[in-house]
């Protein structure tokens, strides 16, 4: 696939005028380069000024047979064969991020220490990072190994006139984990007799392992809108920026009036003159850059002509096929770059697990912020809530912050609550569960067609007053007729296709009935028996405040006789 904004080979033949070579690419099959790519036959944007990259390969694999010879090449080959296969569905397919575990937390038994629970990620190369068991990792160590810490300046205990040292700054690192093969197990190899000498140990084992390390920087975690708005931008900014599209911009109000108002007889030499400047600057732009899904479109643009038969009918005939050849190729641009790129990560990628907070040579905090996930479908309400508590929650406020953010927290919201009930501060917290559990219940019972007293909304289409009449009297419905339908709406789409319980109350538009909204999310309408509890219960908590304001008037009362006769005393001394 081409690329947007890579210069290939193909586009700069085609600019010196020469043929482009055609057949598969020169480079071999087994991965060498050629001109198909950095890394090999069909590889694609594969950041050749990193030392090493994981990109696409050309796969190839042993076939073993009766009496074959096997080497050392035919094994490694065939492990190659697996191993690479697994990195590609997984950078693919699933992603870079934490699939599960990998807790940061602070080492109690030792100081300037912290620890990663035992669990798996996955790379941008799609190598997994498997912790079978908490790693302890010496962070401040490491960090003054580096020269990374402000340490607090030493105190002379001599002068009794020296400040006490300012506090140093506090510092944010990122803790990550990278990939690592640890060979073991060696052993020295079988030799001939020809060959003398000592034989080298060779290791018999590659352990995959993990190893952790501090970063300074903040991660640049990928935005796939901002990748699609930026591969977009490609396209635009070639047509602008080329010779064609300044002049069509300078040229911009007249060729607007002619394509509205038409082409009077009187501007023929003009008008031709200008439309001879954009054909060829057009021309010259698509040999600089060929269109993508339309073969012959350059073809096309140098039959079209500034005729002088009936000039004002075939001018603006002409100008207008000349941009339908100009956004012909925009949109080849456009559909092309919403493909999906093949992009390569470097080998030495790693994955951010969170920041930590260090003040002088002391760890103050850490949290798992910014942290990437592997989204799956079975983990996906796990990993929505883990999203509501990060971007809306902690992080609502500032949304570029990288590093720990405070726990939002009022001593007014815990007065508030505790005056109200003890579980009350709790409920706040499982807002976010609560919502998700009511959407699923209301979801799953919206299309429960196995309730007895739920109808299809098909039923009510198209259905004569009278039948609407006997299906209203059934059910209990609760019927109101619409104007004209709406718009479609994804919501009312929805709706529109939920079942309709009992004792609902249904908009019937145009012979399609959806439900009320508020009934849809709110699960099914509660029987006559639970509303009259449900009331008889808010009557007698009414009734017990209405008993306690009571009281309190006639304290407030008391109160106020008592503190007008304080003041009709005259003061102690006076007559």
């Amino acid at each position: 696939m081409l690329e947007m904004g890579v210069k290939t080979k193909e586009s700069e033949a085609r600019a010196k005028g020469k043929k482009k070579p055609c057949g598969p690419c020169s480079g071999s099959a087994s991965g060498g380069k050629g001109d198909c790519g950095c890394g090999g036959c069909g590889s694609v944007d594969c950041r050749c000024g990193a030392k090493e990259c994981c990109n696409l390969v050309c796969f190839e694999r042993p076939n073993y047979f009766c009496g074959h010879l096997l080497t050392d090449a035919d094994l490694k080959l065939d492990q190659k064969y697996l191993i690479e296969k697994n990195r590609l569905y997984h950078r693919t397919l699933h992603g870079s991020g934490v699939v599960c575990g990998l807790r940061l937390s602070c080492d109690s038994d030792c100081g300037g220490w912290i620890c990663v629970g035992d669990g798996f990620a996955i790379d941008e190369c799609g190598n997994d990072l498997v912790v079978c068991e908490t790693l302890r990792y010496p962070l401040i160590d490491d960090l003054k190994k580096k020269g990374w810490v402000l340490e607090f300046p030493p105190l002379n205990l001599c002068d009794d006139e020296e400040e006490p040292p300012d506090c140093p700054e506090r510092q944010c690192f990122y803790v990550t984990l990278c990939y690592d093969e640890v060979p073991g197990k060696y052993t020295s190899p079988l030799r001939s007799s020809c060959n003398n000498g000592p034989a080298s140990c060779e290791p018999t084992r590659i352990q995959e392992s993990v190893r952790v390390e501090i970063k300074r920087c903040p991660p640049t975690p990928r935005n796939p809108i901002e990748d699609i708005e930026e591969r977009l931008e490609v396209c635009w900014s070639r047509l602008e920026e080329s010779r064609f599209g300044k002049l069509l911009a300078d040229r911009r109000d007249a060729v607007e009036a002619m394509l509205a108002d038409g082409v009077s007889v009187g501007k023929r030499k003009e008008v031709c003159e200008l439309f001879c400047q954009l054909k060829y600057l057009l021309g010259y732009f698509l040999k600089q850059n060929p269109a993508l899904l339309h073969c012959h479109l350059a073809e096309e643009l140098d039959e079209l002509e500034c005729q002088d038969d009936d000039f004002e009918k075939n001018a603006k005939d002409a100008f207008c096929k000349l941009f339908v050849v100009m956004n012909t190729w925009l949109m080849d641009c456009l559909l092309s770059a919403l493909e999906i790129p093949c992009v390569a990560a470097p080998k030495d990628s790693c994955v951010v697990l969170g920041s930590v907070e260090v003040v002088g040579d002391r760890i103050e905090r850490m949290c798992h912020n910014p942290r990437a996930h592997v989204w799956t479908l079975h983990r996906f309400w796990n990993l929505a809530l883990l999203w509501l508590y990060h971007e809306i929650v902690l992080y609502a406020a500032d949304r570029e912050k990288t590093c720990c953010a405070d726990y939002p927290f009022q001593c007014e919201q815990v007065t508030k609550a505790f005056s109200i009930g003890e579980k009350d501060l709790k409920a706040y917290m499982k807002a976010p569960i609560h919502a998700m559990k009511a959407f699923r219940k209301a979801t799953a019972g919206s299309m429960n067609f196995l309730d007895p007293d739920v109808l299809a909304p098909s039923l009510l289409e198209r259905r004569s007053p009278e039948e609407m009449e006997l299906i209203e009297k059934a059910y209990q419905l609760r019927l109101q007729k619409g104007g004209q339908r709406q718009a479609v709406h994804p919501l009312r789409s929805l709706l529109a296709t939920a079942m309709i319980p009992a004792r609902a109350r249904v908009n019937v538009e145009e012979g399609h009935a959806v439900i009320d909204s508020a009934e849809f999310l709110g699960g099914q309408a509660a029987k006559p028996a639970e509303l009259a509890e449900l009331e008889e219960a808010w009557r007698k908590k009414l009734g017990g405040l209405d008993e306690r304001i009571n009281e309190l008037t006639e304290q407030l009362k008391r109160h106020e006789g008592r503190i007008v006769e304080v003041e009709k005393k005259p003061p102690k001394g006076k007559s």
